[in-house]
């Protein structure tokens, strides 16, 4: 059974194509931070290791994997048109440095 975990922020570029607007998500379990790329959380999602969720106004909208022009990406439940909801999550942060 896959893992539920709640994406909390992506990383993304200006694109008209919304199969290249996101290039990573990221969150926080169990008190670590974590970050997957798009294709890493394409593959947890398709091999059933890991399901996605966001909240957004009190919502939970599954995350799940779409295609456009044969290249996947990632959608939620309550997208709908144009409107993306992962693209209104913040910034990925910048990864922590580890101490030496």
């Amino acid at each position: 059974m896959a893992k539920k975990i709640e994406i909390h922020y992506v990383t993304w570029q200006e694109s008209v194509n919304p199969a290249e607007r996101i290039s990573a998500v990221g969150g926080t379990f169990k008190d670590r931070t974590w970050q997957l790329s798009l294709q890493a959380a394409v593959d947890a999602i398709e091999h059933g290791v890991y399901s996605f969720f966001m909240t957004m106004f009190d919502t939970v909208h599954d995350v799940t994997v779409t295609q456009l022009k044969g290249k996947k990406y990632l959608r939620t439940s309550g997208d709908v048109g144009e409107l993306h909801h992962l693209l209104m999550l913040p910034p990925c942060p910048p990864p922590a440095k580890t101490k030496k």
